[in-house]
């Protein structure tokens, strides 16, 4: 992530419309071929965070839903909660409001 992710106007749009905007604390790679070893990843950031924040890409896990069934499995046997809910430092803006972390991804948030 970066300072070029949101542009101002996209900012400026969200706060006035109050959105939420939800980033996240691990991209394990699923768009990198060979596309089954996202996995790996996801697991190192499972073990590295206290809460972690999975981002997948629909077009690359799609086609391998049994690997995912896979992790998933792995990681309910691991104990892992999956939940729905995240952490502050992944809601840069939270009900059109915006907080320290966005600056993180915009220069004028």
């Amino acid at each position: 992530m970066g300072q070029h992710l949101l542009c101002p106007e996209a900012v400026d749009y969200l706060k006035r419309n109050d959105f939420t905007v939800v980033t996240w604390t691990s991209a394990p790679g699923d768009w990198k071929p060979p596309h089954i070893h996202w996995t790996e990843g996801a697991f190192e950031a499972l073990e590295r965070n206290d809460w972690t924040v999975l981002v997948l890409h629909d077009r690359f896990i799609a086609p391998q839903l049994d690997v995912l069934a896979g992790f998933c499995d792995r990681v309910e046997a691991l104990g892992i909660e999956f939940v729905q809910d995240f952490p502050a430092r992944c809601l840069p803006i939270e009900n059109g409001q915006a907080h320290d972390i966005a600056e993180e991804i915009s220069a004028i948030a």
